[in-house]
């Protein structure tokens, strides 16, 4: 009703952001694309505005699959020109870990690999979370031993069972699946190497389970570490 009025561009990045806080990713990033230009354009906005919508606006274009979309907002974000404000590196790392995002999801790995390179800098949970990511595509790539190295350096790393609350879930993934990288290879591995990676799976559950018995993957770990158990006593 009020295009010109002082509260036009807050206005349009609240539409959009009340979508977002609702989980509903293809209404919300509708509404980021249409605020970006009127956010960019006004003069009286906090400047982190103009930073959230491109940031949530990537995010929620990473959840629906519209990975060019999310690429083309998260990348802005990710020079020293761009963001030469207070708090710049947590918004920064937090960019390159969505560009990543999207340049897996447009098959380009090595690409994705770079961006959570970038991202893991962070010393807070986006650098947890880009570490995991890494783990997770060296998985995939059944580069076993690299993927447990980044694994590793998440759960031992960011203060270890002291870490901030928000790392911790990350720290729980990670053992995770650090321990299945180890389970997979069970089947296949010559039988001098079983029963190693038998035992370090169970170490990493066991480990799990004791410093993170709360979280949401504790009671899947329990069930994996008593089938590694049945399976090292036959």
């Amino acid at each position: 009703l009020f295009p010109q009025g002082d509260l036009f561009a807050d206005g349009a990045f609240m539409v959009a952001e009340s979508w977002f806080r609702m989980n509903q990713h293809d209404k919300a990033l509708a509404a980021y694309l249409v605020a970006q230009p009127i956010v960019d354009a006004a003069d009286n906005i906090d400047p982190k505005i103009k930073i959230l919508t491109r940031l949530h606006g990537s995010q929620s274009a990473n959840k629906t699959r519209k990975f060019n979309e999310a690429l083309q907002l998260a990348s802005t974000l990710t020079t020293p020109e761009s963001l030469a404000k207070p708090n710049a590196d947590s918004f920064r790392f937090d960019a390159w870990l969505e560009v990543g995002t999207a340049e897996e999801g447009l098959g380009n790995d090595d690409a994705a690999l770079q961006a959570w390179r970038s991202a893991s800098k962070s010393d807070a949970k986006t650098g947890a979370r880009a570490r995991c990511m890494i783990g997770d595509l060296f998985f995939k790539q059944k580069k076993f031993a690299e993927a447990i190295t980044e694994f590793k350096l998440v759960y031992y790393g960011f203060g270890g069972t002291q870490a901030a609350n928000d790392v911790k879930p990350w720290q729980a993934y990670a053992l995770y699946e650090a321990a299945r990288c180890n389970f997979v290879q069970v089947d296949s591995a010559p039988a001098a190497s079983k029963t190693k990676l038998i035992e370090e799976a169970k170490k990493q559950f066991d480990y799990l389970i004791k410093n993170y018995s709360t979280d949401r993957l504790a009671p899947e770990a329990k069930k994996q570490l008593e089938t590694l158990t049945k399976l090292s006593n036959k």
